[in-house]
């Protein structure tokens, strides 16, 4: 196993170690990755939240408000 390998399996026990859902996300709110927890708040596979904006996967309400997704509207 790589030193990159080591650290990415220690960062996702720790992600995964926090009871409570947590998103990474990046500035305009697209996840980057989720821990465990946060997975049952989530109906799609992994692969289709990455990259997405939070509102998007977590059904935002006024997702669709303004063409730039949750967040962007009035």
């Amino acid at each position: 196993m790589t030193n990159h390998q080591a650290r990415a399996r220690y960062l996702r026990s720790i992600l995964d170690a926090i009871p409570n859902p947590v998103f990474v996300v990046d500035r305009d709110v697209r996840v980057l990755d989720f821990n465990e927890a946060a997975r049952p708040l989530l109906s799609e596979d992994r692969r289709q939240v990455l990259r997405r904006r939070g509102g998007q996967v977590l059904h935002c309400l006024h997702a669709h408000d303004h063409p730039e997704g949750c967040g962007h509207g009035a």
